[in-house]
């Protein structure tokens, strides 16, 4: 094992790979930190449907040190949870670089925040699906719309 595995990473990053899908009402990334507001839900409550709001949608992703300096590309499409329908979808590129003083196989951190307006048809299961790269990486983050009685 290398020095710089333990003491920085503690397990080596070999893939690139999702870290994380959040929802919340809003996010920003600035000067490599995440800034959100309401963050972590997983359930929307409405007494009607169907229902327009502003939602934000992070994505972090571990890219390792021999698949820094390289272009990538991700994919956020929110759904129905059986894919039936689709609420929204956002595609960008990232590359990552390696900063003066990066020790040797020491992973990067792409992070991106969206604000989403997300139209919610009816009460039920849905879904974030985020990938990177075509699929080599994905996470899910399911949520859910519910009907509340005034």
């Amino acid at each position: 094992m290398r020095a710089v595995d333990a003491n920085v990473t503690g397990a080596e990053v070999t893939a690139v790979q999702v870290d994380y899908l959040l929802l919340a009402d809003a996010a920003q990334v600035q000067n490599g930190k995440l800034y959100l507001l309401g963050g972590g839900w997983d359930r929307l409550q409405f007494q009607e449907y169907p229902q327009s709001l502003q939602i934000a949608v992070i994505l972090g992703v571990m890219v390792p040190w021999s698949e820094t300096n390289r272009r990538h590309t991700f994919r956020l499409v929110g759904r129905t949870a059986d894919a039936d329908q689709e609420l929204f979808k956002a595609e960008g590129e990232f590359e990552v670089g390696r900063p003066p003083g990066t020790p040797q196989a020491m992973p990067q951190i792409f992070q991106v925040a969206l604000q989403i307006p997300l139209n919610v048809p009816r009460p039920g299961s849905y879904e974030v699906v985020g990938d990177i790269d075509d699929g080599k990486a994905t996470k899910r983050r399911p949520f859910f719309a519910v009907s509340v009685t005034g």
